[in-house]
């Protein structure tokens, strides 16, 4: 950890203050996050489906969710992993910020 702790000391600063630069990273941050959507769903806003989803199918045949559910599983995996990699991120620069 002091290995990290002296990497981060020798980066040089930024002349605008640390709240503003961690503003500015998180905007920055969501606007990445805004605009991979947007790339990734691209032919679903210039084509929308014309059939929308009948709640009906899904009670005669619940296995038609199963890819569905197995998809949203891996993503709030993903999801966990990386706000445990942040938080140990954030961990270990904390004697930093304070």
């Amino acid at each position: 950890m002091t290995e990290i702790l002296d990497l981060l000391g020798r980066l040089p600063h930024l002349p605008i203050s640390f709240e503003a630069g961690l503003i500015l990273s998180l905007f920055l941050m969501s606007l990445t996050a805004a605009l991979v959507a947007l790339i990734r769903n691209r032919h679903l806003i210039a084509n929308p489906p014309e059939d929308g989803g009948d709640l009906g199918v899904i009670f005669e045949n619940p296995a038609s969710i199963l890819p569905h559910v197995i998809e949203l599983r891996e993503r709030l995996l993903k999801s966990l992993i990386a706000i445990i990699v942040s938080s140990i991120l954030s961990a270990a620069i904390t004697q930093q910020i304070i």
